[in-house]
């Protein structure tokens, strides 16, 4: 699959993007945020920590943390979230190169990336999460309408670790952007508290397009339109889903709103 499947897709895979080096930095900052999270929760949670590999850290390490102190856990997810050197995985010129003409733009200058993060999402066992985290069927566009165009954006999937279907990789329906724009409806998966607002989009459209699980190995980038429906997999697997994500756009595009 390449750049030329796209506009009839909605959807490409690139595969071994980030180089080894890149990745380990980037488990190695991980790794670094948790040990330290769990350090200060003390205990049995840092015994077992201290005796992990540097691999298991960030699966093993952060359920320990979340076991032993959601408190501490959330913390580190936060720190993993604002971490410049993982965030910087999000902002490569190579990016540039590769998609500037995904988005329309004429020149690389007019490639522009913004709404970059980090996700960090636990195995679907954890209720709590597993409400919290849910993303049913959405368009981007739903979500980002500034800095942004639907007619243009696209989204950048990053895997930190291989994410197959039991982690509860990327689905998406193929060809589902040429709907254009569709209505969303509002909803908080949180509502007592007003928290984690989700758009859900109206009507069901599974029996139009085909469904695709798109997995993906360490390193290989996935995008979609902003306007293809797509949703996270359930993630039955024991590990972590750690995703680097950012939205591209051509900054010249019409209906680009800063």
């Amino acid at each position: 699959m390449d750049q030329k499947s796209f506009p009839e897709l909605g959807y490409a895979k690139f595969e071994a993007v980030i180089s080894k080096a890149e990745l380990a930095s980037v488990r190695a900052s991980i790794a670094e945020i948790i040990r330290t999270g769990a350090q200060n929760a003390g205990g049995k949670c840092w015994d077992d920590v201290q005796h992990m590999g540097e691999e298991d850290i960030p699966h093993g390490g952060l359920l320990a943390l979340h076991q032993a102190s959601p408190t501490h856990m959330k913390l580190a997810v936060d720190r993993i979230r604002c971490s410049s050197i993982i965030l910087d995985s999000t902002f490569s010129s190579r990016y540039r190169e590769m998609f500037f003409q995904l988005v329309g733009a004429e020149k690389m200058e007019h490639f522009g990336i913004a709404h970059n993060m980090v996700r960090v999402d636990l195995p679907n066992q954890y209720k709590e999460e597993d409400k919290r985290l849910s993303l049913p069927w959405h368009q981007e566009s739903a979500y980002y309408k500034m800095q942004a165009s639907d007619r243009s954006s696209i989204v950048l999937w990053i895997p930190v670790f291989d994410c197959l279907k039991d982690d509860g990789c990327l689905e998406l329906l193929s060809g589902s952007h040429k709907l254009g724009v569709i209505e969303h409806e509002s909803t908080y998966m949180d509502p007592d508290n007003r928290r984690n607002l989700r758009q859900i989009a109206k009507g069901n459209y599974e029996d139009e397009f085909e469904h695709v699980c798109v997995e993906g190995e360490a390193g290989d980038i996935v995008i979609n339109h902003f306007n293809t429906l797509h949703r996270s997999g359930r993630n039955v697997n024991k590990r972590i889903r750690y995703t680097l994500l950012a939205r591209a756009s051509n900054i010249f595009c019409e209906g680009f709103q800063g």
